[in-house]
């Protein structure tokens, strides 16, 4: 990994997961690792924007 700030964030939290499955277990709960959700990046539209943006100025100026 190039970023180090990221890696340490990475260990830190697998080790945290590690400490809670470890509690979780002593107590004979059932531990779930959670799962992270990642969307897909929407794509910005430029032309769009700049008709949208123009309308709003034109609008504007009829007012």
């Amino acid at each position: 990994m190039r970023n180090p700030i990221q890696k340490t964030k990475i260990t830190q939290l697998k080790t945290s997961r590690g400490i809670e499955r470890k509690m979780a277990l002593e107590k004979g709960d059932i531990w779930v690792r959670l799962t992270t959700y990642m969307s897909l990046k929407t794509v910005y539209n430029r032309k769009h924007k700049k008709k949208e943006t123009r309308q709003m100025i034109l609008e504007y100026r009829e007012v």
